[in-house]
């Protein structure tokens, strides 16, 4: 092996800790090795682990740069650890915020006894209260240590549903052995533009795409065991160039500029670079959620990359939320009894505004609840319905209502939409919710693609965001 090659080896492998240290996980079990290799394979592809620049966020004998927001928990250091201890949930946080960046650190929970903790990143915070992502410790036998969870908003992101589900068992399988209970393990959070990868010791237990929070705050978390210390060490940050954004940032977004009379049928449509791929394109469901309250498995069938409504089992939220976009869906309708039962289902912009789905072929002077229409509000302005059976393409853009600072609303939401590559809506102002939509509000929302009792089909779908806030 080349000598220049081996210095370069040794030197990343001991990068982040001592020697004594490195000596000692050298002699972990054959899994450890394996990682290491996983490492080195990353450092290949030209983002190795060991060329980061780092800045301390720790100095190793005071907590100046952290406080705790609540009226509950004890903070402090000795041996150069920070020590963490409560009977209730709390968290330690930085004082600054951080965007695109690398983080780093140890932790070690109690090795007897129920335990659990996490590093949230990008997170935000208040008086006795703190949420946002959360890179998960936990040593239960659960085993979702470097799972991405988000506290206090939306539960798991990935693995995304309970515990017994398919998703569940292939996280555990995919990273069982990378935390070791009783031992000090170390987390790597690497986060740019949308995407979010975790690692313990090593080994990539994340890697998605989720738009909610761009920037926040770093903490560290006592889940509340009473009277057991939790402690931390070596953490470290280095920040990253933010990327470039997808589009050119705008306030406004003047949808006549993508609203000619006819475009080309977008059956098939790949996605524009930096377009968040929802479904297709070798994705599942992991930007999914259910939207009804307690649902603990995902309620739709997926096969070959088409999303299938079970009737009776309720509508589905992306996982991120968006202000400004271009959203391109297609869909399938099956053929029912005539009326509100015939391929029903619905496109919920912001789970605000409904962009209604309907088997109306061949049906004249479509009506507001029939397909194409804003729902309640207004009719499509000409039926370009395909048949039932026939895979049907929307091409919406959508400009978010506008608000001023004291919360009042200054202009109106705007859409456009094409069906089959026929303009149906051209630059239209709503004024307000519509059908079964939520309030209006000045923030970002997610998309709702609605179950109304039929056996709707979907496939590739992705979403552009555009403009400024999004």
């Amino acid at each position: 092996m080349n000598m220049k090659w081996c210095q370069v080896m040794f030197t990343f492998s001991i990068g982040g800790f001592g020697l004594q240290e490195f000596r000692r996980r050298v002699q972990r079990p054959c899994r450890h090795a394996v990682a290491a290799a996983l490492a080195v394979a990353v450092m290949v592809g030209g983002r190795a682990f060991g060329s980061e620049r780092w800045t301390p966020l720790f100095d190793g004998r005071t907590l100046n740069g952290w406080q705790n927001l609540y009226d509950w928990g004890k903070a402090w250091v000795q041996n150069r650890e920070i020590l963490l201890q409560a009977d209730r949930k709390f968290f330690l946080c930085t004082e600054r915020t951080f965007r695109d960046f690398v983080f780093e650190a140890e932790v070690r929970l109690p090795d007897k006894g129920h335990a659990n903790s996490g590093f949230m990143f990008r997170c935000h915070k208040q008086r006795n209260r703190v949420y946002g992502y959360q890179a998960e410790v936990d040593p239960s036998a659960r085993a979702w240590s470097g799972g991405l969870y988000d506290e206090g908003r939306r539960g798991w992101i990935w693995p995304r549903q309970p515990n017994d589900s398919t998703a569940a068992q292939e996280f555990r399988q995919r990273t069982k052995g990378a935390f070791e209970k009783g031992a000090w393990n170390k987390y790597r959070i690497r986060c740019r533009g949308d995407h979010i990868e975790i690692f313990v010791n090593g080994i990539q237990t994340t890697d998605v795409r989720d738009s909610t929070d761009r920037e926040g705050y770093i903490a560290l978390q006592h889940h509340g065991e009473k009277g057991r210390i939790y402690r931390f060490r070596r953490i470290r940050i280095t920040e990253l160039p933010s990327p470039p954004e997808p589009v050119p940032v705008a306030a406004e977004i003047d949808l006549t500029e993508h609203t000619p009379a006819r475009m080309q049928n977008t059956l098939g449509l790949e996605p524009p670079p930096g377009a968040t791929i929802l479904l297709g394109q070798g994705h599942g469901v992991e930007q999914w959620r259910p939207a009804r309250t307690g649902a603990k498995a995902f309620p739709w069938k997926l096969g070959s990359g088409v999303l299938t409504v079970v009737p009776g089992t309720g509508s589905i939220l992306t996982r991120p939320v968006f202000s400004d976009f271009r959203l391109h869906v297609e869909f399938n309708v099956n053929s029912g009894r005539p009326g509100q039962a015939n391929g029903n289902s619905g496109i919920y912009i912001q789970q605000r505004y409904e962009v209604q789905i309907l088997n109306s072929f061949g049906r004249p002077n479509l009506q507001r609840d029939e397909c194409g229409a804003i729902y309640g509000f207004k009719p499509p302005d000409v039926n370009a319905c395909g048949a039932p059976g026939a895979w049907q393409a929307y091409d919406i853009e959508f400009r978010a209502a506008r608000w001023g600072p004291d919360g009042k609303k200054t202009r109106n939401a705007r859409v456009a939409v094409f069906q089959n590559g026929i303009r149906i809506h051209n630059n239209v102002e709503v004024p307000a919710k519509t059908g079964a939509g939520r309030p209006e509000a000045p923030t970002p929302g997610p998309i709702e693609l609605q179950e109304h009792g039929n056996a709707v089909r979907f496939r590739n779908i992705w979403v552009l965001r555009r403009g400024k806030g999004t």
